[in-house]
């Protein structure tokens, strides 16, 4: 019994999960994010936490998001997801010094802040 409702939480989870990662996907797409970088699983899982700090992030009192879209890494999409705003952001700056650039994260060196 314990192992069916386990089963039908997972299921629940997972299609709450993708219909919240699917609305999150249409509202950054305007931003016409670059395609990010590294092995087919780290891209999906990347994919997904991009689109929903930057789906966070795209509110009126987040005022400068732009220097993430320019971070293709997949990599460190899935490190930084824990961050909170402004650490991101500061990180991302130190990334992508000109707004659109391309910036592999490992080339680049990363604020402390």
């Amino acid at each position: 019994m314990l192992a069916a409702w386990h089963a039908c939480f997972v299921a629940a989870k997972r299609d709450a999960d993708a219909k919240a990662a699917a609305g999150d996907l249409a509202a950054v797409e305007h931003l016409g994010l670059l395609e990010l970088t590294e092995i087919a699983r780290r891209i999906a899982w990347a994919t997904t936490i991009r689109a929903g700090r930057l789906a966070a992030m795209l509110r009126p009192d987040v005022s400068d998001t732009a220097c993430l879209s320019g971070v293709t890494d997949a990599k460190w999409w899935i490190d930084q997801r824990d961050d909170v705003d402004a650490p991101l952001l500061a990180r991302a700056a130190a990334l992508v010094p000109l707004q659109g650039q391309s910036v592999d994260p490992h080339d680049a060196m990363l604020c402390a802040t």
